[in-house]
């Protein structure tokens, strides 16, 4: 009996052993798998990033190519239909597109809406009056000069119609708003060292165009 014990013991030995080593071999398997998943796992991760980095460019390429789509090319017509922008506004930018007519019609518009404010008014007009001058239009910057004089009679409007006279070869329409200038003129900007002040200028102007100067 004891010799049958000892062969058993020897056979659950073997067993236990081919058990134990089955189980070794999964392990060392499942270490390898393991560590093939790890090596592997840059790869798609930089497939993954690669993906979603094509992904948002095609995506801003067409919001892109969409929002140029969308964008009008700019016209004098779409300047002047632009009513977020001011009346100013879209005259400076219709004069900067040579489209004289546009910006004096705008200006226009302008000083036909300022409800009685005759500051504003005068504004416009003598906003148009620059606008003429600077174009070579002198005869509209005088008209321009003089109804800023009726809306709100100020130094800068009598030099715009002085100017606009002047241009003409008015002498004694320029000569009287250069004087009304001089008038206008508070006493502390009178002073001829003045660095600010314009009065030399328009004393300058009215000895000139009368020839006091050649005296």
């Amino acid at each position: 009996m004891p010799k049958n014990d000892s062969k058993s013991n020897k056979k659950d030995k073997s067993d236990s052993n081919v058990t134990d080593g089955v189980q070794v071999k999964s392990r060392k398997q499942s270490k390898i798998n393991w560590g093939e998943k790890v090596r592997s796992r840059p790869a798609v991760l930089l497939m993954v990033v690669a993906v979603l980095v094509l992904a948002a460019g095609f995506y801003i390429l067409k919001a892109n190519t969409n929002r140029v789509e969308l964008v009008e090319p700019v016209t004098t017509d779409t300047i002047y239909q632009d009513t977020e922008l001011t009346y100013r506004q879209r005259a400076e930018q219709l004069e900067f597109y040579d489209d004289y007519e546009g910006a004096q019609q705008l200006l226009q518009e302008g000083a036909d809406n300022t409800q009685g404010n005759a500051v504003a008014e005068a504004e416009f007009y003598l906003k148009k009056g620059q606008l003429a001058i600077n174009n070579g239009f002198y005869e509209d910057a005088l008209e321009f000069g003089l109804k800023a004089e009726e809306a709100n009679q100020t130094i800068r409007t009598a030099v715009l119609t002085a100017q606009s006279a002047e241009r003409l070869g008015d002498k004694e329409t320029a000569i009287k708003y250069y004087q009304l200038a001089v008038d206008r003129t508070p006493e502390e900007e009178r002073l001829i060292n003045s660095q600010t002040s314009e009065y030399p200028f328009y004393v300058n102007k009215i000895k000139s165009l009368s020839g006091a100067d050649e005296n």
